[in-house]
C-alpha cells in the first residue's frame, strides 16, 4: 500500500470513488464538484501493491478564525473507499497518513 499526497492524472477513478460512495448525488452534481470543488492536487489516497486506488479524500481550502486569529485549516470531504476494499480499515490509514502530513506542514 502505498500514500498518494495527490492524484493528478487520477481524475477517472477518483470520479468512479465518488459515485460508487454517493450513488445519490446526481450527475450534474458530481460534474460539479468535480470541475469546481475538488482537485487531483488536493487529493488524497491510498493505492495497492497493483496500482489500484483503494480509498481517497478531498481536502478542500477552509479559513477559520481561531483565537483571534485567522488561519488556513484543510476540510475533508468526499471520504470514501471503493466497496471491494471496504472492511480492511483503509481509511483510518488514510486519514492517519493526511492527518500526520498536515501536522507536518503546520
Amino acid at each position: 500500500m502505498r500514500f498518494l499526497r495527490s492524484a493528478p492524472g487520477r481524475e477517472r477513478e477518483l470520479r468512479d470513488l465518488w459515485r460508487n460512495c454517493f450513488p445519490e448525488d446526481s450527475p450534474a452534481y458530481l460534474d460539479w464538484v468535480m470541475t469546481r470543488k475538488v482537485a487531483p492536487e488536493r487529493a488524497r489516497g491510498l493505492e495497492g501493491e497493483d496500482g489500484a486506488l483503494l480509498c481517497a479524500l478531498h481536502l478542500l481550502p477552509l479559513r477559520l478564525k481561531m483565537r483571534g486569529k485567522e488561519m488556513d485549516w484543510p476540510f475533508v470531504s468526499g471520504a470514501g473507499t471503493f466497496p471491494r476494499f471496504r472492511k480492511r480499515g483503509y481509511m483510518n490509514d488514510l486519514l492517519r497518513l493526511t492527518f500526520e502530513e498536515q501536522r507536518e506542514a503546520g
